[in-house]
């Protein structure tokens, strides 16, 4: 299925980049973002990677926020998966910051997993109490426990 959908959006994108006045359009960056997410998900982290940070690059030139933050948050877990913490934390707190101001915080979920996760791999776990709180302050529907005191246990040295 991933294979399928790889070809899907390639063919998309294709035919988007030949007509000039969709470049940097929203629903090409789109495209880009999911072509970078089917690469993420299908294990193909250097090609994630690669796109991800080349569709980041052009949200910015766009002004394309949401974009921009759905880049980040897909460079993030490829450092996180790689075990790159340093970069993981920078990318989810960029991530972060852009799905605040975009209005999206469901997605804001992920991002500051992989800050909490990275701050406490890099030793800065008096740092986690912070995004204990901002995972808490994500407003949830349904059954869905919330994960803020024991994650701040964390920031507690426990």
């Amino acid at each position: 299925r991933f294979e399928l959908a790889r070809d899907t959006i390639e063919t998309a994108l294709r035919e988007l980049e030949a007509m000039p006045r969709f470049h940097n359009s929203d629903i090409y960056l789109g495209g880009m973002y999911l072509r970078d997410r089917i690469a993420l998900f299908s294990d193909d982290f250097d090609g994630a990677r690669r796109h991800a940070a080349h569709t980041h690059e052009l949200a910015v030139q766009a002004g394309n926020r949401t974009v921009q933050g759905g880049s980040a948050a897909t460079l993030a877990l490829v450092h996180l998966w790689r075990a790159e913490y340093s970069e993981a934390r920078r990318w989810a707190e960029r991530a972060v910051e852009l799905a605040r101001v975009t209005g999206n915080p469901h997605a804001r979920m992920t991002e500051v997993a992989v800050a909490l996760i990275s701050r406490v791999a890099l030793g800065e776990s008096r740092a986690a109490g912070k995004f204990a709180e901002a995972i808490d302050d994500i407003p949830i529907e349904g059954d869905v426990l919330p994960v803020g005191d024991p994650i701040a246990e964390i920031g507690d040295g426990a």
